[in-house]
């Protein structure tokens, strides 16, 4: 799962620095708003997929399996939100 996240990134990373690189005249409060609005739409994208990458890190984890397999542990019983349903 780490792969999908890290092909992502570097893809939104290599459009940050392409617009980075690119000569773009803004001459008109349109223009720079466009601008303005492709900038924020990069950053939040790699921002998220940042955190995606990080929650699944956590989530793959040894410590979070240690942690998972303790609470099932502790609780071996089906809890009453789990009762099953009769048809």
């Amino acid at each position: 799962m780490s792969r999908k996240y890290e092909k992502e990134i570097a893809e939104i990373q290599k459009q940050i620095e392409e617009l980075q690189k690119s000569v773009r005249a803004v001459t008109t409060p349109e223009g720079l708003i466009e601008l303005e609005k492709e900038i924020k739409t990069l950053v939040e994208a790699l921002g998220n997929a940042l955190l995606g990458q990080k929650v699944q890190e956590a989530i793959d984890s040894p410590e979070m399996s240690e942690t998972e397999a303790a609470l099932i542990a502790e609780h071996p019983q089906r809890f009453k939100r789990e009762k099953k349903i009769e048809r």
